[in-house]
């Protein structure tokens, strides 16, 4: 009896049996898990990458030095939970000015494979960059972006010169992972009861990694708005609340995330502020100075100096302010103004990305830190402002007419040079961040 009579119709799709070689194939042909796999393929790339400009003698040493600075408090928060009581040669620091939804993730991968600390923090960071670059390419497949510009945005996602924070013990990856899915399935959670789940989770997960993630809780909202402005009948308040309730639902779970992190230190610690009073007392005064966005100092255009071998990543980082504003500012005006000619579509889906970018910016520019001489808007936070830029100028091109033109020569030429300089600048600062210079 050969292989093909043994094989029941429920066995395979259509009733067609299939060998086994050619069910590996159609496995293969799922969408779904080629995504998977490519993003799996760019996070271990990431990794090489950044274990390769390590520190130490061997492999396994050079990636373990991609665990320190924010690592280590982390691993405090796995190791004891959350503490107002200094760990040795701590100072006046303590763990409570960091955000749960990171360490705890860690502590379950660590209980599952019984790593260490450490190195369970690098696994969870590398699993949530792996969903990130997921939720990217399913994005630009679901917008069936030409194959051509969705290379280019991973291409400058990947050497954009704070990546590298994506893959080592810090919470960037799974912040960036959640934003992005909370922004892939919330415009549909109104049709689906999974999508509503799912973007709940995400946003709730997004605000308890981050505290910055709980300004993007009115993202719900506009998409709320865009489901009431889209009804062609006259809206009844029943109407009103069937459309509004789902976004809602996400808005108030999204902030959720931030809020119980408060009244968690309100019942452990007697303070719903605790977090706020950590970094106020061990982190140099931290405070927000939302006048930085009008001093022109900080949006001074200037050449890089050299630190020894290296360019002096104190000035790169002040430069990236008015780098970022630049972007910022010239993608969303493009866009608006091609969209009002009638150039491009689907403005209004793109609207709730540049929001976010917006907020994200905002925040990440009037973080001011009054001990440091460089910018407050570190290198690493660039990554949530690119990411949602990029995603967004993807999408515009896609709803344009010139989606099935390739791109131009100079702009395929500016794109190189970009990603040349941009990863050339990420393995430097990779290089030093392995080697405790704070390059954040």
């Amino acid at each position: 009896m050969n292989r093909s009579s043994c094989t029941t119709a429920a066995d395979v799709p259509n009733g067609e049996p299939l060998s086994g070689r050619h069910g590996y194939w159609q496995l293969f042909k799922n969408v779904h898990l080629r995504l998977v796999l490519l993003a799996l393929v760019i996070t271990l790339t990431h990794v090489c990458l950044a274990t390769l400009s390590g520190r130490g003698a061997t492999w396994s040493s050079r990636y373990q030095s991609l665990w320190t600075f924010d690592g280590g408090w982390y691993a405090d928060i796995v190791q004891h939970g959350y503490r107002t009581a200094s760990p040795p040669g701590a100072g006046a620091q303590y763990n409570v000015a960091f955000f749960p939804a990171y360490p705890l993730a860690a502590s379950v991968v660590r209980r599952i494979l019984g790593l260490t600390p450490g190195v369970a923090l690098l696994i969870t960071a590398q699993l949530a960059a792996v969903l990130f670059w997921y939720v990217i390419l399913r994005l630009l497949h679901r917008w069936q972006v030409a194959p051509g510009m969705a290379l280019a945005v991973i291409i400058l996602l990947f050497c954009q010169p704070g990546a590298f924070y994506l893959v080592v013990s810090y919470s960037e990856s799974l912040f960036m992972a959640s934003l992005l899915m909370l922004l892939m399935l919330g415009p549909r959670a109104r049709g689906s009861v999974r999508a509503l789940a799912g973007a709940a989770m995400a946003g709730y997960a997004m605000s308890a990694t981050r505290i910055v993630g709980a300004p993007l809780a009115v993202l719900p909202l506009l998409w709320a708005f865009d489901d009431v402005r889209k009804t062609q009948l006259r809206p009844t308040f029943r109407l009103l609340l069937q459309r509004v309730r789902p976004h809602a639902f996400i808005a108030i779970a999204t902030a959720m995330g931030t809020i119980s992190f408060f009244i968690y230190c309100a019942a452990r610690f007697g303070r719903w502020n605790e977090y706020m009073k950590a970094r106020e007392i061990g982190w140099f005064g931290t405070h927000a100075d939302y006048s930085a966005l009008f001093a022109l100092e900080r949006f001074r255009v200037f050449v890089p100096q050299f630190s020894g071998d290296f360019l002096a990543h104190a000035d790169v980082t002040r430069l990236y302010v008015p780098m970022l504003a630049a972007l910022l500012l010239l993608v969303v005006g493009a866009d608006s103004l091609f969209s009002r000619r009638g150039s491009l579509r689907g403005f209004g889906e793109r609207v709730p990305f540049y929001v976010a970018a917006g907020i994200l910016f905002f925040l990440s520019a009037t973080n001011a830190n009054p001990t440091f001489q460089s910018s407050p808007g570190f290198i690493r936070y660039g990554i949530y402002t690119c990411t949602l830029l990029f995603l967004a100028a993807a999408h515009a091109y896609e709803n344009s007419n010139y989606r099935n033109r390739p791109l131009p020569l100079a702009v395929q030429l500016a794109i190189f040079l970009t990603a040349t300089v941009g990863l050339a600048l990420q393995l430097q600062l990779c290089w030093q961040y392995s080697r405790g210079i704070f390059v954040s």
